[in-house]
């Protein structure tokens, strides 16, 4: 029962430590989250992008050059967390 129980919490506290890090990322509730470059550069990988370069603060959030499929692509990272193709 353990064993089936375990890798289960193990993934609920990786989720909720990624949540927490994304909240503890602004101070108020009313600012606008302003995330870490390794934050940004961690949600583009984790949307399947490869060889991320370039990355670069805007006003918007990160911008990043990155591969997608083999083909170059250039993305925002926006200030809530979201990865878009620009």
């Amino acid at each position: 029962m353990l064993k089936q129980v375990l890798p289960g919490l193990a993934a609920a506290l990786l989720i909720a430590g990624g949540a927490t890090a994304f909240a503890a990322q602004s101070d108020t509730a009313n600012e606008p989250h302003q995330i870490s470059e390794s934050f940004a550069k961690a949600r583009i990988v984790g949307d399947g992008y490869t060889q991320v370069t370039d990355l670069k603060q805007s006003g918007d959030g990160w911008t990043a050059k990155a591969l997608e499929s083999g083909k170059p692509v250039t993305l925002i990272v926006t200030d809530q967390g979201t990865v878009d193709k620009t």
